[in-house]
C-alpha cells in the first residue's frame, strides 16, 4: 500500500484567458499530493509563465499548446494531450479535468479525502439522450474547429453541411457501439486514463470531425469497456433548481439553466457552498473580484 503522501493527484487544466484567475485556482489546489498539467490555448496571448509562482507544494508542467475550439474535436485532442502528459510523469490516483474558469468549493484536504474514500471509482457523467448523440456523431463537421460558438458563418456552414450529407445519406453511427453523453469534465483513475489512451484509434475513427463530441467520447469509451471499471453516481432525492443532476455525478456545480453556462456572482456563494459539490464553473473574477474573496473566505485556503 502506498503511503498517503504518495497517493498523488494530477489536475489537468485547459485555460485560454485570465492567467491571474488560473493562478489563484492553482494556489487554492496547491498541495504536496497534487501536480498540475496546464494546456494554454494557442489563441491566448497573455504571459502564462508567471503561473509557476502560485505553486509552492506541488509541481507545475506546461503541455504543448494547440488551438482548442468550441464544438470541435480539438477539445478531445486537448484532453488527450493532458492525459498523456500526466501519465508519462507518474501513476496518479486520479486525473481531474478542469477549465481555467473553475474554482474549488472545499479545501483541498477535503477534496483529496473525498477521492480517497471513493478510490477506484470513475467520476464520469453519462446521460441517456439518443437524439442529441445522433445529431453530433452521425455527420461530419469539418469546419467546426475554425469557428467559435457564435460565429454566423460557422452556423450556416454547419447547417448546410448537414443538409448535403442527408442528401447523400451519410451516417457515421455504428450500431455495434453503445454511445453516451454527459459532462466533458471528469475525474478518472490511472487505470482508466491509460485505457483511454489505448483507445486513440477508436476515438479518432468515431469522433474525428464530430460536433461537441468532447461530451461523448469519454462516455462512449467507458460504456464499451466491459465491466472492468466502476462509475460513481451521486445519490440525489430531489432536483436542484439550477444544477443539473448529471453534474453532481462529477461533483461540479455547473448551471445551464440561467446561462451557457451561467457565470456565478457573489449572490450565488451560499447556494454553491450548500450544493455539496467539490468544484464549480463558471467564474469571472475580473468582472467580480469580491466573489473571489468570498470563496477564499469560505474554503479557508489562504
Amino acid at each position: 500500500m502506498r503511503d498517503q503522501i504518495e497517493k498523488k493527484h494530477a489536475f489537468l487544466i485547459l485555460a485560454h484567458k485570465n492567467m491571474h484567475q488560473v493562478g489563484v485556482m492553482l494556489s487554492a489546489l496547491d498541495h504536496p499530493r497534487c501536480d498540475f498539467f496546464v494546456l494554454i490555448d494557442q489563441k491566448c496571448e497573455e504571459d502564462f509563465t508567471g503561473l509557476k509562482k502560485y505553486i509552492k507544494n506541488g509541481n507545475l508542467f506546461f503541455t504543448k499548446r494547440i488551438s482548442a475550439s468550441w464544438g470541435g474535436d480539438t477539445l478531445i485532442r486537448a484532453e488527450l494531450i493532458l492525459i498523456e502528459a500526466a501519465t508519462s510523469k507518474d501513476h496518479y490516483e486520479y486525473y481531474h479535468f478542469l477549465s481555467g474558469q473553475d474554482f474549488p468549493l472545499k479545501p483541498i484536504d477535503e477534496i483529496l479525502s473525498f477521492y480517497d474514500q471513493h478510490a477506484g471509482e470513475e467520476f464520469i457523467s453519462i446521460d441517456d439522450n439518443p437524439k442529441l448523440i445522433t445529431n453530433r456523431v452521425k455527420y461530419y463537421y469539418p469546419f467546426q474547429n475554425k469557428f467559435n460558438r457564435n460565429n454566423l458563418m460557422g452556423k450556416v456552414m454547419r447547417r448546410m453541411g448537414i443538409i448535403l450529407q442527408k442528401i447523400v445519406r451519410i451516417n457515421r453511427i455504428d450500431g455495434k457501439i453503445q454511445y453516451g453523453i454527459g459532462s466533458q469534465w471528469f475525474d478518472i483513475t490511472d487505470a482508466f486514463a491509460r485505457y483511454v489512451l489505448s483507445q486513440k484509434v477508436f476515438i479518432k475513427k468515431y469522433f474525428k470531425d464530430g460536433f461537441c463530441v468532447d461530451e461523448i467520447f469519454l462516455q462512449t469509451v467507458y460504456l464499451n469497456s466491459g465491466d472492468r471499471f466502476k462509475r460513481y453516481t451521486a445519490n440525489r432525492c430531489e432536483k436542484h433548481p439550477y444544477i443539473q443532476d448529471t453534474y453532481f455525478d462529477v461533483c461540479r456545480a455547473i448551471d445551464w439553466t440561467r446561462g451557457y453556462p451561467y457565470i456565478y456572482t457573489i449572490e450565488d456563494v451560499p447556494m454553491l457552498m450548500e450544493s455539496g459539490c467539490l468544484f464549480a464553473r463558471k467564474f469571472d473574477f475580473v468582472r467580480d473580484p469580491e466573489l473571489l474573496k468570498a470563496l477564499k473566505d469560505r474554503i479557508m485556503v489562504f
